[in-house]
């Protein structure tokens, strides 16, 4: 009788444990924005550390070409449904988090760079790179 137990447990935990494994999608490569093109996401490793940098398209101000807000990298930690983003080049060090949600070749993410788009959910597409 133990051993009916015990077996039943480890199966248990077993297909428990199978059902929380990762899909096995990476977030690293190049990914663009579908709807203007403009934005970019670049997931990558700094060292052991990883980094997403936010490629964005210029505007001109005062007669400059300057590149458009909250371009860089950042911090991130994806958990569930939420994405945690820091800025480096940001004075502020806390994490601030964000909808998140990704199939195989698209990401759906919480509108954090473009301040006439809060609460929009933009969407990237994994750009092929045999193109």
């Amino acid at each position: 009788m133990k051993y009916v137990i015990w077996i039943s447990l480890l199966v248990l935990f077993v297909n428990c444990s199978e059902d929380n494994v990762s899909e096995g999608i990476t977030l690293e490569g190049d990914w663009v924005e579908v709807i203007n093109r403009t934005d970019t996401l670049t997931f990558e490793l700094l060292g052991d550390k990883p980094v997403m940098t936010l490629g964005r398209g210029v505007e001109i101000k005062n007669g400059n070409v300057l590149p458009k807000p909250n371009v860089g990298p950042y911090d991130y930690e994806v958990v569930n449904d939420k994405i945690s983003l820091r800025w480096y080049l940001s004075s502020n060090s806390a994490f601030k988090e964000y909808y998140f949600d990704q199939t195989e070749d698209t990401i759906q993410v919480g509108n954090f760079y473009d301040d006439n788009a809060v609460g929009v959910i933009s969407v990237f597409k994994r750009i092929d790179q045999n193109l």
